[in-house]
């Protein structure tokens, strides 16, 4: 469109030179001198190149738009699988209430050792909880056998061992 507006435009200025320089036999078309001949050519390599670039760039636009696509896909594949693991790893995580202790003859001492100076600390033993207050040790007499304890101050993880009969195993909450 642009092109046949500047086209008309110089056919109109070009036919006042046209009228001076040669004298105009047909009237269907007037003759396009040679300068506007040159202004057309020009005219016609800078749409064509305004084209291959706008072809170009619609390439590239496209193949970017096809990484992007892949590395969508691909972080929702990643996140998918996070998530996977993470509800296997909650679902085979243990609780003191899913570890029972395992009786055993006798009895084992857990020695619940708080080194802190000021923060009480909380410790579920075999289901039940006990306070261990600041700088304080608290012997728990436990069945001997299999252990489960859980400091709830920390990292919440319950901890299980296997404790023989008249075994001491030192607990220190730091």
């Amino acid at each position: 469109m642009f092109r046949t507006a500047l086209f008309s435009a110089l056919l109109v200025v070009g036919s006042s030179f046209a009228a001076e320089t040669q004298p105009n036999t047909d009237q269907k078309t007037p003759p396009v001198p040679a300068d506007l001949k040159a202004v057309l050519d020009r005219l016609d390599k800078i749409e064509q190149s305004i084209k291959d670039y706008s072809t170009e760039q619609n390439s590239k636009i496209a193949l970017w738009a096809q990484m992007f696509q892949k590395d969508i896909f691909d972080l929702r594949e990643a996140i998918t699988r996070i998530q996977k693991d993470m509800n296997e790893f909650k679902a085979g995580r243990p609780t003191v209430e899913t570890l029972k202790p395992t009786e055993g003859a006798g009895t084992a001492t857990l020695r619940l050792v708080n080194a802190h100076v000021f923060l009480p600390m909380e410790v579920r033993v075999n289901g039940s909880m006990h306070t261990v207050l600041p700088g304080q040790t608290l012997p728990v007499t436990v069945p001997a056998g299999s252990v489960n304890f859980q400091v709830m101050q920390t990292d919440g993880f319950v901890r299980a061992r296997h404790l023989g009969a008249g075994v001491i195993h030192e607990v220190t909450m730091r």
